[in-house]
């Protein structure tokens, strides 16, 4: 009786709730709507300015409390669930937006947002059944609103991070001494003091010689205090390296070089310099987008204003040190700047180095974000700077949730793709894109698009399960000559993964210069065949040439040539005349006739002079024999071709094809009398 019940409520479109005796708490008040429709919560994480967009959030619905951090430095293991039994997630997109379906359907329903330990929880006031409710949020400014990193940040002249955390939105009461009640503690530096709460500010040495009190923190921030003299010692090197290996999360900067480049493993994740550079005004770096947060990156500057072209942000107070990093640390920014071998702005490597269970993140980079007022010394936040945010205080806060997340969206590999030379018009072979969903949440791909000279082939992506996979397969017909770039782009759930594809379009051409000649029936000619290629076509055609001409042949001296490197192509071009005797053509009994006439006037004339009559005579029977021998002036012809190439104008065609491609030129060819 009760599914019958169901049955009539869902033919009549209500909405009926689920029955699963396993189903318990906010699961009850999950529907089953029809017709495709679903109960959705959409919206926006911002940071806790408010203002700016963030990716990569967890979001989600608990079905139980939520339970409070453990303190002190951890090792989570790689998207492990949080707690709080979550009934429905995601991730938030590049823009920061998310979309929850399956929602349950009701009023006060729990939503919580999450990346690392920034964490807060909300209440959605209502649900409506099989309907879409708005809700954006906001990550916390202060305790009261939410859970904040404890944050320690050593303070130095060249780069006040302190002031870019306020930017962020984070409350001045969070910044405090150690001993104060804030999440954002400062130590002066010790290489070049910087700002300070108060006169009892500790000292930036007084928390690296502990090691016990660095272990308190979730991140540790060792932006460029100007020197990287006075800072570092043995035990400070073991103690840094314990706290990352343990799962602890690094910010450096700059002259904070001299944290790694002679720290045991650490030496060996870049090319670090022998003595660091000052920093210089600035330029332009790129993005790299080989990976799936790189790429988000890219995308987010542009969404936030930092960047005007896709993977270019302008940075100021850059060193150009770092010549290159050691697989497999991850590059994330380059300086446009060949002359200097575009050396690495931003680069991050996971601890303990080499090893397979790696849970600590080191972030360094090459650039100043604010260069504070400390001079004389100024108490927090007199020495920060007001206005917007620049470029590189943007990549600051992208790069502060990234460094203390656990977890990311669907990831699509490879990142890109080169599909190489391609014939125009033709298919390559596919290539085979893997997306993976790295959430604990199932995932459903609800598009599959490409751009550009691109096609997809194959498609098994659906629903997800967490960490599963599924295949997409890709290839590149072009359309025309030269470079084609597009993107593959794969939409589930909120969240976008993408892959920059590109391919060039290749061709060649055929052509005859001149492209008309002329012969005698029965002689012939060679004529030159130019074969180019077009964006880079190296492969190697087939040359052949036919006509329809009675008693003509056309022959290439090349068969099989290749066009960047064609020299010397011709087709020889042959003709038979009418006759065996070439060049008769009714020569013998005319001519004949008119050299007996010839002959009569000139005996006449001479007929007084014996002497040159007798010359004369003897000259015309030599022509007559001459005429004999060459016409036969026995009246009989020479002999004829069965098969010959009468007088007029014709047309032969010299192809070239690669087994795709197939192009033609002609040559017209004018035979006169035999």
């Amino acid at each position: 009786m009760r599914k019958l019940w169901l049955l009539l409520l869902l033919a009549l479109g209500i909405p009926a709730y689920a029955a699963d005796p396993a189903c318990t708490g906010l699961c009850l008040k999950q529907v089953t709507c029809t017709g495709g429709a679903t109960t959705s919560i959409t919206g926006t994480v911002f940071a806790p300015n408010g203002v700016d967009p963030l990716p990569n959030v967890l979001v989600f619905i608990p079905n139980a409390p939520i339970e409070a951090f453990t303190p002190g430095v951890a090792c989570p293991a790689p998207n492990a669930p949080p707690t709080g039994s979550p009934l429905v997630g995601g991730r938030t997109a590049a823009d920061g937006s998310f979309r929850l379906v399956n929602v349950p359907v009701g009023t006060a329903i729990p939503l919580v947002i999450q990346s690392g330990r920034w964490r807060r929880q909300l209440t959605v006031s209502t649900t409506t059944a099989c309907a879409d409710t708005a809700f954006s949020a906001r990550m916390p400014r202060n305790q009261t609103e939410g859970d904040i990193p404890l944050i320690a940040v050593a303070t130095g002249r060249a780069d006040a991070v302190e002031c870019v955390l306020r930017k962020v939105g984070i409350d001045e009461a969070e910044v405090t001494n150690p001993m104060g009640t804030g999440r954002i503690h400062l130590y002066t530096g010790s290489g070049s003091k910087g700002a300070e709460i108060d006169i009892t500010t500790p000292s930036q040495s007084s928390l690296m010689d502990d090691a016990a009190q660095l272990s308190k923190y979730d991140v540790l921030m060792l932006p460029c205090q100007g020197t990287s003299e006075g800072q570092t010692t043995p035990d400070r090197l073991t103690n840094l390296l314990g706290y990352a290996n343990a799962g602890g999360r690094v910010y450096a900067s700059h002259y904070s070089y001299a944290w790694f480049h002679q720290n045991g493993p650490f030496a060996s994740v870049a090319a670090w310099p022998a003595n660091e550079v000052s920093a210089r005004a600035g330029g332009t770096a790129t993005v790299n987008t080989s990976f799936a947060s790189g790429k988000t990156l890219s995308d987010w500057l542009q969404v936030v204003g930092a960047s005007t072209s896709p993977g270019q942000v302008n940075l100021q107070e850059i060193s150009p040190a770092i010549t290159g990093v050691n697989a497999p640390t991850q590059v994330w920014l380059t300086l446009n700047s060949p002359s200097q071998g575009n050396p690495v702005q931003q680069f991050t490597f996971n601890t303990p180095v080499g090893s397979a269970n790696q849970c600590g993140r080191v972030l360094f980079n090459e650039y100043h974000v604010e260069s504070p007022a400390v001079s004389p010394a100024k108490a927090f936040p007199t020495e920060c700077s007001k206005g917007a945010m620049t470029s590189q205080e943007k990549l600051l806060e992208y790069s502060l949730f990234d460094l203390t997340n656990s977890g990311a969206g669907p990831t699509l590999t490879p990142a890109s793709a080169e599909f190489g030379m391609q014939a125009v018009g033709f298919s390559t072979a596919a290539k085979i894109f893997t997306l993976t969903n790295d959430s604990i949440f199932p995932s459903v791909v609800s598009s599959v698009t490409v751009t550009s000279d691109f096609l997809v082939t194959s498609n098994s992506c659906g629903n997800l399960a967490p960490n599963a996979s599924c295949q997409i397969g890709v290839v590149f017909k072009p359309t025309a000559i030269g470079a084609a770039t597009g993107t593959l782009t794969v939409f589930s759930n909120a969240s976008t993964a993408t892959s920059t594809l590109t391919g060039t379009g290749v061709d060649f051409t055929i052509a005859m210069t001149p492209a008309s000649g002329s012969l005698i029936a029965g002689t012939s000619l060679t004529a030159p065949v130019t074969v180019l290629p077009l964006a880079g076509y190296a492969g190697a055609v087939t040359i052949s040439c036919t006509t329809t001409v009675p008693g003509s042949t056309c022959t290439p001296n090349k068969t099989s040539v290749i066009p960047s490197a064609v020299a010397g192509v011709s087709v020889t071009i042959t003709s038979t005349s009418k006759y065996a005797v070439v060049g008769y053509g009714g020569f013998g009994r005319g001519v004949m006739a008119l050299v007996a006439l010839c002959s009569v006037c000139l005996l006449w004339r001479r007929r007084s002079q014996v002497r040159s009559l007798v010359l004369t005579s003897c000259g015309v029977l030599m022509l007559l024999a001459v005429c004999g021998a060459v016409t036969g002036c026995s009246s009989k012809l020479p002999g004829q071709n069965a098969v010959y190439t009468a007088p007029g104008t014709y047309t032969y065609t010299i192809t070239a094809t690669d087994g795709l491609l197939k192009h033609s030129a002609t040559y017209s060819l004018k035979v006169t009398v035999n």
